[in-house]
């Protein structure tokens, strides 16, 4: 008689009994030998399920996240710092429609085992490239896609249009894929049930839902909410919060200005069911960013809360918000009216023309140097000329109208006596001369009279006098 025992992970012991008679010197049959091998495996199969039944790690199912926003909002360094490396340019040229990336999905009682990976498409914001949602968004991925649109703090006047424009692209598209109305409605319930069944506490989406099923009564959504229902899970991500402070700088931004904007992509938020983070260069909301977009796609638990007093780290989770709760923020609008048109307060700044836009042909070199050269020549013309002509109009005052000590305002006795004893000279000689000899004795004259030197109050007077007498 053969026994086998064999000890399971559960604790139990089996025992396999194998009874063979033979005679000495005989080998065990081949039926009695099979018996242990078979008990050998089933021990090994006990032990893996044991350890599959006992794991932390999930199957997750293939899931999708689709990135939208205009070009320059920053959709690649976003994700980029998700992934938790730099943003290199070069490897993300422009006009690229369509990138794919990933994002690990970690197990979080590890933190470094991968449990799955969340694929990521990033679509070129140029319109020309919407053609391109067919590839990742079709009846087989619908379900299992999620959106995050981008927008950004530096160009505040662009967001709302941004958005709208692209949850309109969503919707002409999903209604190009004629979705059986079953599907359609699920992919909306399941939205609102998730609004409805929203809580601060970590809890998974699937066990939120479950419970909600087992009994717990959900409140009916509130006026405003889930207005326009496209049964995508939308995420809105506000990047370059940091821009905040060369707006108040440069283009007077004020407090109300960003509450004003808060508030409306809170309201557009509300009505299309989406959640709201802001996210800056210093990456305060990184990681709450990283694990809300992981708890919309998966389900997993988001255990961040909501938070709206700092202004550069606002979370909004999809559910938590209502038009109460956005109504707070109309108190701290002073000029500002809550119910105006967006784009009546935050506005764009004034157009400049940049270099790029403005195509400038440079002259040739040499074509540029003969016109220069004619200019400096007239210039020397011109110069000539008008020194020609104040030689006139001196010659002609010389003649005419002889310059007088007391024409030039000077009323000392001496410069008088001397004009006076010089001017009789001056009549004899009034019979025309020749242009610019009168001017050179009236210039002999008055530079005498300036380089003289008096000596002192009387010599000033015997000098005219000693004139007088030498005439």
């Amino acid at each position: 008689s053969v026994d086998c025992v064999c000890k399971s992970s559960g604790g139990s012991d089996r025992r396999a009994k194998a009874a063979h008679t033979h005679k000495p010197g005989e080998m065990p049959s081949e039926a009695a030998d099979a018996k242990p091998a078979e008990a050998k495996q089933d021990l090994w199969q006990t032990i893996l399920k044991d350890v599959s039944s006992h794991t932390t790690s999930r199957r997750f199912a293939k899931k999708t996240l689709l990135v939208l926003g205009k070009e320059g909002a920053g959709k690649s360094t976003l994700v980029s710092r998700l992934q938790g490396r730099k943003y290199h340019r070069e490897e993300h040229p422009q006009g690229t429609g369509l990138e794919y990336t990933y994002l690990d999905v970690k197990d979080d009682e590890s933190g470094e085992d991968v449990i799955a990976r969340l694929g990521v498409y990033l679509l070129d914001g140029n319109p020309e490239h919407r053609n391109l949602l067919s590839f990742v968004l079709n009846k087989d991925t619908v379900q299992d896609t999620s959106v995050m649109i981008v927008v950004d703090m530096a160009r505040p006047w662009l967001m709302l249009q941004s958005l709208e424009y692209w949850v309109g692209v969503l919707q002409e598209h999903i209604a190009s894929l004629g979705l059986d109305e079953e599907v359609s409605q699920s992919m909306k319930d399941k939205l609102v049930r998730e609004f409805q069944s929203y809580s601060e506490e970590p809890v998974s989406t699937e066990k939120r839902e479950k419970e909600g099923e087992e009994g717990d009564v959900l409140l009916p959504l509130e006026s405003g909410v889930l207005t326009h229902n496209l049964g995508l899970p939308i995420t809105v991500v506000c990047a370059k919060c940091d821009a905040a402070s060369t707006l108040e700088k440069d283009h007077d931004y004020r407090n109300e200005h960003f509450d004003f904007i808060q508030l409306n992509l809170r309201k557009f938020c509300v009505e299309y069911g989406a959640g709201l983070i802001y996210n800056g260069k210093e990456g305060k909301t990184k990681d709450v960013l990283y694990r809300y977009l992981l708890h919309r796609a998966y389900g997993l638990p988001f255990p961040f809360k909501a938070t709206i007093a700092e202004r550069d780290a606002v979370v909004v989770p999809a559910g938590w918000d209502n038009p109460t709760k956005i109504s707070v923020l109309h108190g701290g609008l002073k000029t500002i009216e809550a119910g105006d048109a967006f784009s009546k307060h935050i506005l764009p700044p004034a157009s400049r023309k940049t270099a790029a836009a403005e195509e400038v042909e440079a002259e040739d070199e040499q074509d540029f140097l003969q016109k220069q050269q004619q200019v400096l020549a007239s210039a020397s013309k011109d110069g000539d000329a008008s020194g020609a002509a104040a030689t006139r109009r001196s010659g002609s005052i010389g003649q005419n109208q002889p310059l007088t000590p007391s024409a030039r305002g000077v009323s000392s006795p001496s410069v008088q006596r001397a004009s006076a004893s010089a001017q009789p000279a001056a009549g004899g000689a009034a019979p025309a001369s020749k242009d610019g000899k009168n001017n050179d004795v009236l210039a002999n004259f008055f530079n005498s009279l300036l380089n003289k030197k008096p000596a002192g109050g009387a010599a000033g007077g015997a000098a005219p006098t000693k004139a007088e007498g030498e005439k």
